[in-house]
């Protein structure tokens, strides 16, 4: 694991980290990030909260899944991680999904809230929608985490914008930009602020909205359009980490490994 800076160039040297859950064969995965703490994870299921400045760390103690009965053992994962800002506590918060067969929808939601102050897992409430999440890992803003959830049926494909605010404990429905039959919603990120949303369109471009009010469907507006011509890979293996601290230069992540700016 390595840091830069955002304004020195991709030529300049890195700087390495130790990571304090790797050790011998067994690496660690970046699971998310909030106001410079880490979140980390191991194949050994070992969980942290590090900051890489200070290079001080805190375990996280394992959480225990109940499964309901009658159902199998076929689930997914779904976490994010981000601050509660009226208690000043860092929360995490994970979400299981079970189904009867692996070719059925999820029937049930399991949902657990990690605090940092207290150092436990409590069960809150259920999880009041259905369908697969696009990506495990929630997206922080404005005092909530934000997945998307995607549902098929026979009508076609429905994609809804979830929102778990940390405060109040609940979850909401978000609305996405105008939908189209060509604006396949895929991924979520904060770009200046602003929760932010990276669309697949039929003609082989990503666009990215960003919701400029939040909670107000009218204040989407689209920041920017990346092409083929505009990246050396696959575009579908390009996702957008953060802008430059003077605003003018995008940073794009190609297939989790190699960083470009754009």
């Amino acid at each position: 694991m390595y840091s830069a800076s955002l304004d020195e160039g991709l030529d300049r040297p890195l700087t390495p980290l130790r990571n304090p859950l790797k050790s011998g064969k067994h690496g660690a995965q970046l699971l998310s990030c909030c106001n410079g703490l880490i979140w980390l994870g191991n194949s050994q299921h070992d969980l942290a909260l590090w900051n890489p400045f200070t290079r001080s760390y805190k375990r996280i103690p394992a959480e225990s899944v109940e499964k309901s009965n009658g159902l199998s053992d076929i689930c997914h994962y779904s976490y994010g991680f981000g601050q509660e800002s009226t208690r000043n506590d860092y929360t995490v918060v994970s979400i299981t999904q079970f189904g009867r067969d692996i070719h059925g929808p999820p029937v049930t939601y399991e949902v657990k809230l990690y605090s940092l102050r207290s150092n436990c897992w409590r069960t809150v409430q259920g999880f009041p929608y259905l369908g697969y999440f696009v990506s495990r890992v929630g997206c922080f803003a404005n005092d909530a985490l934000h997945w998307l959830l995607t549902k098929y049926s026979s009508s076609g494909k429905d994609v809804k914008l979830v929102a778990f605010n940390l405060g109040k404990e609940e979850f909401q429905e978000l609305t996405l930009p105008m939908y189209t039959e060509s604006f396949d919603p895929s991924f979520l990120v904060v770009l200046q602020g602003c929760l932010c949303v990276l669309a697949k369109d039929s003609g082989c471009k990503l666009t990215i909205y960003a919701m400029k009010q939040y909670g107000a469907r009218e204040s989407w507006t689209k920041l920017c359009t990346i092409g083929n011509g505009d990246v050396p890979g696959v575009l579908e293996c390009v996702w957008p980490l953060m802008y430059s601290k003077k605003g003018d230069k995008l940073l794009l992540v190609e297939n989790l490994q190699d960083l470009i700016w754009l």
